[in-house]
């Protein structure tokens, strides 16, 4: 996921109209400096890390005009607090919360220190949400008190950290899982309940999804899965068992097929493709590999290279 620099304020404008919608940026600082990293789910979801000095963001009717987007936007804040005015509301956001705004208002957003943020950007015809309550949550605060948005808010700082790196994800698997998730936290805001499938299989789809892209980690367990998603970790066995797995399971798993990848696909040594895997030592990672593909890892590589 390649960052994207700028630095001007001009420089600035082009790169965000071309990631999102015409936005006006005014700044009190003679040097600008901003960067954004996008990943792209599906044909309209993205999701975008942004960061930047000091400034005024505006989106204006002018700008809206220029665009037809109709899209839901979720910022999440990451450093230093700003402020987001839209529909005639104005949150202040401080590390950790979120909140909603839509592409087809005014809206403007203050920063006085550093800025750094995800956006989540959402189609709004593809959320299984009526729009009347879409609307109902600009601009409304979440903070880490919100189960649901906080599900949502750990799976899309996943993919983030992650940078971009989702195995074998197809982006429309995971842009399902953030519409899923968005649903979940605005039923959840207007006091609508979810159907209780529907959470849990977000829940699961969301944690799989998480397990893809940090299986690596060598502290990944169930209870980083139940502490990174805000539920119990009784809640992430059962979730898991209701898909005929179990979380410790799906992690094993998913570190076996980074392994034979770049088994097969490199001249790392194994201690080292080891430890890249998730592994915490050579003989575990031996016979792990060995109960699931029946060989060992150097003999399994040899096989593949004679083949």
């Amino acid at each position: 996921m390649p960052t994207i620099t700028a630095a001007s304020i001009e420089e600035w404008r082009t790169v965000i109209a071309d990631a999102f919608n015409p936005l006006d940026v005014e700044s009190a600082h003679e040097s600008f400096l901003g960067k954004l990293r996008v990943m792209r789910l599906g044909a309209s979801a993205s999701v975008n890390h942004v960061s930047h000095t000091q400034s005024t963001t505006i989106r204006t009717r002018r700008g809206i005009s220029l665009s037809d987007d109709n899209s839901l936007f979720l910022s999440v804040c990451r450093a230093d607090p700003f402020t987001v005015k839209q529909a005639e509301r104005t949150v202040q956001l401080d590390r950790g919360s979120a909140c909603f705004t839509a592409s087809f208002l005014p809206y403007d957003l203050v920063c006085y220190g550093r800025l750094e943020q995800i956006v989540l950007k959402i189609p709004r015809a593809a959320l299984p949400v009526p729009q009347a309550e879409q609307l109902q949550v600009l601009t409304r605060p979440f903070n880490a008190a919100h189960a649901e948005m906080g599900m949502l808010r750990s799976f899309v700082e996943g993919l983030i950290e992650s940078d971009g790196s989702v195995g074998e994800s197809p982006s429309e698997i995971l842009q399902q899982t953030i519409l899923d998730l968005s649903a979940l936290a605005i039923q959840s805001a207007v006091g609508r309940a979810a159907p209780a499938h529907m959470e849990r299989t977000s829940l699961y789809q969301a944690m799989s999804a998480f397990i893809r892209t940090n299986a690596h980690e060598h502290h990944l367990t169930p209870l980083t899965l139940a502490e990174r998603f805000h539920v119990s970790r009784r809640l992430v066995f059962q979730v898991f068992e209701e898909n005929g797995s179990s979380p410790a399971a799906a992690i094993r798993s998913e570190r076996v097929r980074r392994a034979a990848f770049l088994l097969s696909s490199s001249n790392i040594s194994i201690s080292k493709i080891a430890r890249q895997s998730g592994f915490s030592d050579l003989s575990t990672f031996a016979r792990v590999f060995q109960r699931e593909h029946d060989a060992l890892p150097s003999d399994w590589r040899n096989a593949r290279l004679a083949a």
